[in-house]
């Protein structure tokens, strides 16, 4: 069994960087706080069921403001995620080695395919999403599937990716892609011409907007950054000051963990 990985309601195996052609499986637990809350009697039937009636964002709301209300109630659940999570890794001995990540609701698990996913009469472990490759840079977390092409990301804001889902995750897509289906010579030729062209400032304009506040960033000394939302009648090669430091080395540490 897991080492009380149970207990974390966030976790993530930094010691995994890239993990590729592999089944890796997310299980989450179905409407997972008002389940906890029911199954404990925290909450009655009745509006248990006045719950499943609402949208998720409003649920998710009613629940919020009740649990705010309510701090022993509050607690008495993030005790029962715990206790869930327990029984699941018990019940499918589940060792550390297994575990990717814990999401409070959610466990992502490598090559393992759990055979009891129903922890009770209101608690299930349904499997959520199948990804074959997975990888971890600077604890951004994305996730591919081979055989669908889906493509998620974990632990940058909703605002990144809206922005860069046709740049520079669409670039990590695509190497994650070319390199699940063995084509390491395209992917070593892929990031080499990309890198070349990203230090140039040769490619669209997006790309060089800074992965961890959304925006361009210029650094004129070391007490002086200006951050911008959007550039216009500027020119990439030509402006010294605008920083690609933290992309690029985003960039370099992706190289060393796809072609190491």
């Amino acid at each position: 069994m897991a080492k009380k990985l149970f207990e974390k309601h966030n976790f993530l195996n930094k010691d995994i960087k890239y993990i590729k052609n592999s089944v890796i499986n997310e299980y989450d637990m179905q409407n997972a706080g008002p389940s906890i809350l029911l199954h404990n009697e925290l909450i009655s039937q009745k509006e248990y069921n006045k719950l499943m009636k609402m949208d998720k964002h409003t649920r998710s709301v009613v629940v919020g403001k009740f649990l705010r209300k309510n701090p022993d109630i509050s607690e008495a659940l993030m005790e029962g995620f715990v206790e869930m999570r327990k029984e699941f890794f018990e019940l499918n001995e589940i060792e550390d080695i297994d575990v990717l990540s814990v999401k409070k609701d959610a466990i992502f698990l490598i090559n393992t395919i759990p055979k009891v996913t129903r922890m009770n009469e209101h608690c299930l472990f349904r499997l959520k999403n199948e990804y074959t490759s997975y990888l971890n840079i600077r604890n951004k977390e994305f996730y591919y599937n081979d055989l669908t092409g889906q493509f998620d990301v974990k632990g940058l804001s909703k605002e990144v990716v809206e922005s860069q889902k046709d740049y520079f995750l669409k670039f990590i897509e695509e190497c994650m892609k070319l390199d699940s289906q063995g084509k390491k010579d395209e992917l070593f030729i892929k990031f080499l011409e990309f890198k070349n062209s990203y230090i140039e400032k040769d490619l669209d304009t997006e790309f060089y907007r800074d992965l961890s506040v959304n925006k361009f960033v210029f650094s004129y000394n070391e007490k002086y950054v200006l951050t911008l939302d959007n550039l216009k009648n500027i020119s990439l090669k030509e402006d010294k000051y605008l920083s690609i430091n933290n992309n690029l080395n985003f960039l370099l540490e992706m190289i060393s963990d796809m072609l190491s």
